[in-house]
């Protein structure tokens, strides 16, 4: 039985063992892949956020509630980098999601949607450090920073669809293979 044979949710549940880096790379196997890994990344970044907000409202809750004890209390670091963090997220959402919501492309970045994975990780954790999330965080910025340039010279500006065609030779080793 080939792969595309089975049901999309069935696709999809595989596909979740992959990192995000992995689902953007195997877009290019074929048409169908395609899609379903494109709603993956678009369903992954939306889920992110939402995972987002509940760090830091769980952050929130261990603050003090008085604006001077928050401010020397060990996790009010924390609590600013995950805000930062949001507005990084934010900021990528407001470049893509125009795009996203025509139906035009997905949310093309996979290795950045595995570094906010692995930022929210971090910060969730029971031992919070600030000090590497906080470089984890400069890494995310610039990496965001160089994702939404190449979105806005290279796919917005050219159009979707003429960056993101499926290779020919991978379909081809594919079908190949399913002969065999």
């Amino acid at each position: 039985m080939a792969l595309l044979q089975l049901p999309k949710v069935l696709i999809e549940h595989i596909f979740s063992f992959l990192s995000y880096e992995e689902i953007a790379r195997i877009r290019a196997v074929s048409r169908e892949i395609d899609k379903i890994c494109q709603g993956l990344l678009n369903r992954g970044f939306l889920q992110l956020e939402e995972r987002r907000i509940r760090v830091l409202n769980k952050i929130d809750s261990l603050l003090p509630s008085s604006d001077r004890e928050r401010m020397e209390h060990p996790l009010s670091t924390v609590h600013m980098v995950v805000m930062l963090c949001g507005m990084t997220i934010c900021i990528l959402g407001v470049t893509y999601n125009k795009f996203i919501h025509k139906n035009k492309c997905c949310f093309i970045p996979g290795k950045l949607l595995d570094l906010i994975r692995r930022f929210l990780d971090m910060a969730e954790s029971e031992k919070v450090d600030a000090g590497p999330l906080m470089k984890l965080s400069a890494e995310l910025k610039n990496s965001s920073r160089i994702a939404r340039d190449h979105f806005y010279n290279s796919v917005a500006r050219f159009g979707c669809f003429r960056c993101m065609r499926p290779l020919p030779s991978i379909r081809w080793c594919l079908q190949t293979e399913n002969n065999i």
